[in-house]
């Protein structure tokens, strides 16, 4: 499939889970996983996220509790959009 193909696909209201319906069935429990791990701004994943960014960027004036609340939405947003029907 083109590059342009996949693209278009994907920009269709409830293309992810159409497009990749087989291959979530058996990702479904660690996608959940993720999500899970970026329930809040307190939860592991969104630490982990924040620490590893400030590690990997030291040089820069980043404020933990904006990318804590960046990582907790933007898989909100990854999650939703693969299962959304």
């Amino acid at each position: 499939m083109s590059t342009t193909t996949l693209a278009a696909r994907s920009r269709r209201p409830g293309a992810s889970s159409t497009f990749f319906a087989g291959e979530l069935v058996g990702a479904s429990t660690a996608l959940d996983d993720l999500r899970d791990n970026f329930a809040d701004v307190d939860a592991q994943g969104a630490w982990a996220y924040a620490d590893e960014m400030k590690f990997n960027h030291g040089d820069r004036d980043l404020d933990l509790a904006e990318l804590r609340a960046e990582a907790v939405e933007a898989v909100r947003i990854f999650h939703a959009e693969l299962f959304r029907s």
